[in-house]
């Protein structure tokens, strides 16, 4: 037999881990260390297991040995030969079947199924999870080992899948992951060690003739190694193993006429009504983005968890590089699951952890920098340790009560002399674009509060529950704040004003609860202890510091499958993010 074809396939089957101190190991030591590693995650002895397109060579053989009874199906292009007797020897089981075929196992017989650098060997990856699930077990186990990468483009170019399209092919195929754990760093020296070795065994020269592998027609592989090498080099290709359990749960997206079962669901989990204007409003006519939203159902279709966001977007100008780029943030929405379903997995695999998993991954390829909202004590403990939310302090609520101490009232020479005049706002234009451009910077990190936004969070929104105030100096515009009345309470719930004419916000806030809400008994509000003039402003005008009464905290997490610049900037900047009750959906 040509000495070329079984090296190459023995040495093309998979990776090995090298030690990190350098030390010596054979080709075939790290592709035995590598093969324990990826054994941790399957059920012990003596398990029925399937390995799915991987090259006859030592891992079938390796697997048998451990007292698992091993099925294989090697790809259909690659020859079983003489090696089918040895591993059926030691108790493999090598077969020729197409394992995408319908015949080809009977369903429901495997503990669990392995696919070692499956990548372009058979099939998409979609099918490929499919075809697993039917031959799996309940709570049977899917293990993926191989190459992967965060560049889309370069996902296509290597014929690799990226972590997201991972998660949303397995999710969306009635699994959840177990375990993930990249383990690039002791895998990208394989290409080395492989490229040497082909050259050992071909000699120095590549051997360019048309072959089984039928890659450039490159039968020995070298060109495939070293394209491999340049990716862990450039920090392009990373290597992951990812353990899943088969689940009675499907996640996908929205779909049309979803909205009648959300707001079903809206109502089951907590005890009121949504309107199908307000859902559309925030989810469906956001000019940012629209219907992104997640859903875990079980096998008659029915909803199990939701999770929603709507993107806004976010400015910072030490970031942003000009005044029209923005950082695009998902504020999250509307999370719940359903009562019957709530102890459906821990933690982690939890069914609302799940789905958030999904969510982040599905829409992987929007430009989203990172995620955001205001949870209390309870789900705090949920998004800290299982959907990776970064917290800063807790909300700074702000009450200022009228009948001890009154709203400062302006001098009215100080009003005239300063030209100062108040409007109500029914609609907005570019001025309001140019007044966020000349403030926004003084504000630090936060939503960009232009024309566009301000029209659809507060003018649009069908709960009509909200009125914006504009105050004037000479006829230009230097201040606005968004009131909303709860019987005799007044919710400020916005608020932006330029800090060189900060004696407007006297005039204003005056004016509103003398003129606009007469008997108000009290204002509240969020705003954070910065930026630093506004928050003495707040002090001198009587409004103290006091506990958010649900125990709210603002959390934030990176987009992991986005790497912009500007992706980690509210965890740098948490003492620079501007926030208002109008950056949560409480309002």
């Amino acid at each position: 037999m040509n000495r070329l074809f079984p090296a190459a396939d023995e040495i093309r089957q998979h990776y090995g881990i090298w030690p990190e101190d350098g030390s010596p190991r054979s080709l075939e030591e790290a592709q035995a260390k590598l093969l324990e590693r990826v054994l941790e995650d399957f059920p012990p002895a003596p398990a029925r297991v399937l390995i799915a397109g991987v090259p006859l060579g030592s891992t079938v053989t390796a697997i048998a040995r451990r007292g698992y009874a091993a099925v294989a199906l090697p790809p259909s292009e690659g020859p079983v030969g003489d090696t089918r007797r040895e591993k059926m020897e030691i108790g493999a089981d090598i077969r020729d079947a197409d394992f995408m075929a319908d015949d080809a196992l009977k369903e429901g017989s495997f503990d669990a199924v392995l696919f070692l650098e499956t990548e372009g060997r058979f099939g998409s990856l979609d099918r490929r999870i499919a075809r697993a699930r039917r031959f799996l077990k309940e709570n049977g186990s899917l293990i993926i080992a191989g190459e992967t990468t965060y560049h889309r483009r370069y996902a296509k170019e290597m014929n690799v899948q990226t972590p997201a399209d991972i998660t949303v092919i397995l999710s969306e195929n009635g699994f959840y992951i177990a375990r993930k754990e990249n383990i690039t760093k002791s895998v990208k020296k394989t290409p080395d060690h492989v490229i040497r070795m082909i050259l050992e065994i071909n000699g120095t020269a590549k051997s360019k003739e048309t072959g089984r592998e039928g890659e450039s027609g490159d039968v020995s592989g070298l060109d495939h190694w070293e394209k491999k090498k340049q990716g862990f080099a450039n920090k392009k290709l990373e290597y992951e193993i990812v353990a899943a359990k088969k689940s009675g749960f499907f996640l996908r997206a929205y779909a049309p006429n979803d909205e009648g079962e959300i707001l079903e669901l809206f109502k089951h989990c907590f005890y009121t009504e949504r309107s199908i204007d307000h859902w559309n409003w925030k989810y469906k006519e956001n000019p940012y983005g629209s219907y992104k939203i997640a859903l875990a159902v079980d096998e008659t279709g029915t909803i199990a968890a939701h999770y929603a966001g709507y993107p806004v977007p976010f400015y910072f100008a030490e970031v942003t590089a000009s005044p029209s780029e923005d950082l695009l943030a998902c504020q999250n929405g509307d999370t719940m699951t359903r009562q019957k379903f709530r102890n459906v997995g821990l933690g982690r695999t939890s069914l609302l952890a799940r789905t958030f998993a999904y969510f982040i991954a599905k829409f992987a390829e929007d430009p989203l920098d990172f995620y955001y909202g205001f949870n209390t004590d309870k789900i705090k403990i949920l998004g800290k340790r299982y959907l990776g939310y970064n917290y800063i302090d807790p909300v700074l609520y702000r009450k200022k009560d009228l009948e001890a101490g009154p709203v400062r009232k302006p001098g009215v020479w100080r009003k005239i002399l300063g030209g100062y005049s108040l409007e109500e706002v029914r609609e907005v234009n570019a001025e309001w674009d140019d007044f966020f451009h000349r403030v926004g910077p003084s504000y630090g990190l936060l939503v960009r509060r232009d024309s566009r936004y301000l029209r659809w969070r507060y003018l649009e929104c069908p709960d009509d529950i909200h009125d914006i105030f504009a105050v004037r100096k000479n006829k230009r515009l230097v201040g606005w704040s968004v009131f909303s009345r709860k019987e005799k309470n007044l919710i400020w719930g916005d608020a932006l004003f330029d800090k060189d004419f900060l004696d407007s916000a006297d005039f204003l806030l005056y004016d509103v609860v003398k003129l606009a809400y007469p008997g108000t008994e009290s204002i509240e509000a969020w705003f954070p202890p910065h930026p630093e003039w506004w928050d003495r402003w707040l002090d001198r005008s009587g409004f103290s510091r006091l506990p958010e009464p649900r125990g709210l905290t603002p959390c934030a997490q990176q987009n992991v499958y986005n790497d912009r610049k500007g992706s980690s900037v509210v965890e740098r900047e948490k003492d620079r993010f501007y926030y208002t009750m109008g950056d949560s959906d409480l309002f």
